[in-house]
């Protein structure tokens, strides 16, 4: 009787050549354990494979793979040997580089991240969510939720050589390297530094430009100073 899961086969306490059926599972285990497929959809056997080779039988096989798609079929020195996958399966795509797996039905690309009412999330080893990334249904932005109890998160940007470009923190925050720019045009820069704090009285009122006196200037220069100061636009 074949075991369970993979299918392999056992020994029987009275058969002879059990060498037979003893490589025949090392064969499929070779298949079978961190499986690695050259691609998912090629539908007829190649004419020179190597002992090893493994593909995902695509719909429509042709030759010997007829009648076997979704199926893992590893070429070995007896032939194509054939494994039907179970729900939960898992291969390397070398083709896409990528992992997929199967869920029941068919195979489908992997995602081994958490999931919570509609997020993908990634857990720390206690548990607990640290990021969480989701599409909200009423609209089209993506959340990034920050998950630190002694409020210290933030989300990093960094270049190649390691260093922060921009930081967003859990306060609200956001420090960046470099300009805010629109199509191309500077926005916001380097703090413009040098400056000398004026003194003395600060206006935010209007007046008539016809009949402006030099301290009425003096005083809305001084509250536009103040403003860009304020909001870290010039400095001292």
């Amino acid at each position: 009787m074949p075991t369970p899961r993979l299918a392999l086969p056992t020994l029987s306490e009275t058969q002879a050549q059990k060498a037979v059926t003893h490589n025949e599972a090392l064969t499929a285990l070779d298949a079978l354990v961190m499986p690695a497929i050259i691609n998912p959809t090629t539908t007829a056997p190649p004419g020179s494979p190597a002992l090893g080779d493994t593909y995902l039988v695509a719909t429509g096989a042709t030759g010997a793979w007829v009648g076997k798609a979704g199926q893992l079929a590893t070429w070995t020195g007896g032939g194509w040997r054939f494994a039907i996958p179970r729900e939960g399966f898992a291969v390397w795509d070398n083709f896409n580089d990528r992992m997929l797996r199967f869920d029941g039905g068919a195979w489908v690309i992997a995602v081994w991240l958490a999931s919570d009412s509609g997020y993908v999330g990634i857990r720390s080893e206690d548990g607990a969510y640290r990021v969480r990334a989701g599409k909200l249904a009423s609209d089209n932005r993506i959340i990034i939720d920050l998950y630190d109890a002694a409020g210290g998160s933030a989300v990093v940007i960094r270049d190649s050589a390691a260093a922060d470009m921009v930081k967003f923190d859990s306060d609200g925050n956001v420090d960046f390297q470099g300009e805010v720019r629109r199509n191309a045009v500077k926005l916001l820069g380097a703090r413009d530094t040098g400056w000398t704090a004026f003194t003395g009285t600060a206006s935010k009122g209007g007046f008539a430009t016809g009949t402006v006196t030099l301290t009425q200037l003096a005083q809305v220069v001084k509250a536009l100073q103040d403003a860009l100061t304020a909001h870290g636009i010039v400095g001292t």
